[in-house]
């Protein structure tokens, strides 16, 4: 959806400039075709390679990612070629009314970006004369933001480190042993576990790992302590 709209902009921009439907589209598409595509193909190889993680990141992330990595590309194929051939056909400047309500609501948002595009290409250029100042803050902010990971008060764990009464067994077989072989196995390594005192609950799970994949030769114990 992004890339769509960034080509009708501007399409729209071109045909501003009193191109026709068909030229305006060819230079717009051939303005930013290449930078469309280079940012579609950075999406991708970020979240693309998330699908073949292992462990639980991989369970919980694997088909996010791809669904991503495939929506880019979809975009990108759509904004390519589907949105030229409609531009190019029935692309046409639309006369703003400012009579109804609606059109006035337009006319006061369009004016808000403009007043606020000016004050940004005021700042730009204002940090573009004044390099040292802008080098400084932002040195520091960078390091007033470490400092913050630094002095405890921003965490960079993804689960709490503490002790929580709990640990898994992990048995693996050799690749031929049965379902049965391996529920044998854990049923003696339960007999050992229940010897223990401070073990208070065990879950066991026999044949399946835990990204979900079905194997007969493994099984994962999970024991809960008092």
């Amino acid at each position: 959806v992004d890339d769509s709209i960034i080509v009708i902009e501007n399409i729209y921009r071109h045909l501003e400039m009193g191109k026709t439907k068909m030229q305006a589209t060819l230079d717009a598409v051939r303005e930013i075709g290449a930078s469309i595509l280079t940012l579609t193909l950075v999406l991708v190889v970020v979240f693309l390679p998330i699908a073949f993680l292992g462990g639980m990141m991989g369970s919980f992330l694997g088909q996010f990612s791809l669904v991503i990595a495939s929506t880019a590309l979809i975009s990108l194929l759509v904004s390519l070629t589907v949105i030229p051939l409609l531009t190019s056909r029935y692309g046409k400047l639309e006369v703003l009314n400012t009579k109804n309500i609606f059109g006035k609501f337009i006319r006061w948002f369009e004016n808000l970006l403009d007043a606020f595009g000016l004050k940004m290409r005021n700042l730009l250029n204002w940090s573009l004369s004044h390099k040292l100042i802008t080098f400084g803050v932002t040195a520091l902010l960078l390091f007033s933001s470490l400092a913050l990971i630094a002095g405890g008060f921003i965490g960079i764990s993804m689960f709490d480190a503490g002790d929580r009464g709990e640990f898994f067994v992990r048995l693996k077989l050799p690749k031929d042993a049965t379902t049965e072989q391996t529920n044998l196995a854990v049923l003696q390594t339960e007999e050992i576990l229940k010897q223990q005192p401070l073990i208070t609950s065990i879950f066991t799970t026999v044949g399946v790992e835990e990204n979900g994949a079905v194997q007969s030769n493994k099984a994962e114990i999970h024991v809960n302590m008092a």
